[in-house]
């Protein structure tokens, strides 16, 4: 991995002021927490609404007789006792304030992963070029293990030998190659040369070593698929 990058982020990491958005979510967890309070306390309330109504069994006379005697008009005596429209009235009032507290924390809670997300975007575009260093990093690996796959495919093919390492790298090398992966996808890879000039010195030394030089080998996709077609005929 690149030192000097992973340095150079880590100065810029500490360099990055995110105050603004930090202080921002404070304030707005503050709100949410107060409108939370007042949402239980609303919400206590209706609790109790709903018991009284329950538990109503018409008005209470008493409070009304003191009413009748302490004010004249019988129209506002009537009222002192408590009354069941008073009471639903009370109630569907505090459930449209619980309903328009809920929105504005829901709108709140929308503004703190907004200013979540905006920090995170500063620190990922800081970031994004350790990415595209360790992606090179993994390409360049990616490539010398095709390379080892097709060196020991074509010694495997020329005097066989190595099956056990090829099949390890045959499964690496598949899942590096082809769409939404590492490298693009190749139908045969070039055989090495020097695997191929190794060979050729023993297809020299007579009939006994004809070994043959393969010049390229399949992906390993192209070869795992033609183990399975091949199995599955034999089954038949």
């Amino acid at each position: 991995m690149n030192r000097d990058l992973i340095n150079r982020l880590a100065d810029e990491f500490d360099a990055l002021d995110v105050s603004a958005e930090s202080a921002r979510i404070a304030e707005v967890q503050a709100e949410i927490e107060r409108a939370e309070a007042a949402i239980a306390k609303a919400e206590a309330r209706c609790t109790e609404i709903a018991r009284r109504i329950v538990d109503y069994r018409g008005p209470n006379g008493r409070q009304v007789g003191d009413a009748l005697l302490a004010d004249p008009d019988a129209g506002t005596a009537a009222k002192a006792g408590e009354q069941i429209a008073d009471l639903e009235a009370e109630r569907t009032s505090l459930r449209a304030g619980i309903t328009d507290l809920r929105r504005r924390v829901q709108d709140w809670s929308s503004e703190i992963d907004e200013a979540k997300h905006a920090a995170l975007g500063q620190a990922a575009r800081l970031a994004q070029p350790l990415v595209d260093a360790i992606t090179a990093d993994a390409k360049r690996a990616a490539e010398q293990v095709i390379e080892c796959y097709a060196a020991l495919s074509a010694l495997s093919l020329g005097v066989r030998v190595g099956s056990i390492a090829e099949g390890q790298l045959r499964y690496a090398a598949d899942g590096i190659m082809g769409q939404g992966r590492l490298l693009s996808w190749r139908e045969r890879l070039p055989g090495p040369d020097e695997i191929g000039d190794l060979l050729d010195r023993l297809s020299a030394k007579g009939d006994a070593l004809l070994v043959r030089r393969a010049s390229s080998v399949p992906s390993p996709y192209i070869e795992e698929r033609a183990i399975l077609i091949a199995a599955a005929a034999a089954r038949r």
